[in-house]
């Protein structure tokens, strides 16, 4: 009863490691809380090995079954052991071991990139406000400058503000608008 009980605990330990690594990199700022503290860092790296290891194991028996076509005969005997193992075996746990490996530095890749993706949307976000700024003050000076052309246009035609064509009255009417403080044009 009490080998049923570890085992169990065993392999429910095994389950949910790989769960809370996942859930460390999805949620990053619980994971560097958790990690601050110092009791906490080596039971994280304890999880994350464990979470390591489970995966390898998966990945591995996964592999195992998608090698249907290696006979499972080949192999040979451990002269320490004198047990039979198969090439099936190695090979898939081969290849598990290396697809972990893999997924771990596209894991951190993915963590340390999505960190660097928040501190350049920051920046965008700051530059944005300060370029808004300025693109304001460049419109609104474009604006009063084509306004003060317009009229001088007319003013020089010797044109009535009835004879002005509906086009260019309305684009007056726009900027002396916005030149006035009432908002953008568009």
């Amino acid at each position: 009863m009490n080998h049923f009980i570890v085992k169990n605990l065993v392999l429910a330990w095994f389950w949910l490691c790989p769960l809370v690594c996942l859930f460390w990199l999805m949620f990053p700022r619980v994971r560097d809380r958790f990690i601050a503290a110092p009791f906490f860092l080596g039971f994280s790296i304890l999880v994350c090995a464990t979470a390591w290891l489970s995966m390898t194991v998966v990945l591995s028996h996964g592999f195992q079954h998608h090698l249907w076509f290696i006979p499972s005969n080949w192999g040979g005997i451990d002269p320490e052991t004198g047990e039979f193992s198969s090439s099936r075996s190695a090979i898939a746990s081969t290849f598990g071991f290396l697809t972990t490996i893999g997924l771990t530095v596209l894991l951190v890749k993915y963590d340390s990139y999505r960190e660097k993706v928040c501190e350049m949307k920051e920046k965008l976000r700051v530059r944005r406000r300060l370029d808004s700024d300025d693109f304001d003050n460049w419109f609104f000076q474009q604006c009063t400058h084509e306004l003060d052309e317009l009229k001088t246009s007319i003013a020089q035609s010797n044109l009535k503000p009835n004879q002005v064509d509906n086009e260019t009255f309305e684009r007056i009417r726009i900027l002396t608008k916005f030149t006035r403080g009432q908002g953008r044009p568009f």
